[in-house]
């Protein structure tokens, strides 16, 4: 399966984050960080590292949203 880029990856977070009924606000609050750390999650501009991977995956339900690995380029 090819890598996935910064921007896919954050698609799918919001994708997954509003199926799941939460706000950035909301999932923020969950994870321990702030709205501004989600939302450059989702815009591409940074992705998240394996410990919130994992922490985001659980709150969200969604075991597979990082199946395909690190984005293509660098964090």
């Amino acid at each position: 399966m090819p890598t996935a880029t910064k921007a896919e990856i954050g698609e799918r977070m919001r994708e997954a984050r509003l199926r799941a009924g939460l706000s950035q606000v909301k999932l923020a609050a969950i994870l321990g960080i702030t709205q501004n750390d989600v939302s450059r999650w989702e815009c591409g501009r940074v992705t998240p590292g394996p410990h919130y991977r994992a922490r985001i995956s659980e709150a969200l339900d969604r075991p597979e949203l990082f199946d395909d690995g690190e984005p293509e380029e660098p964090v």
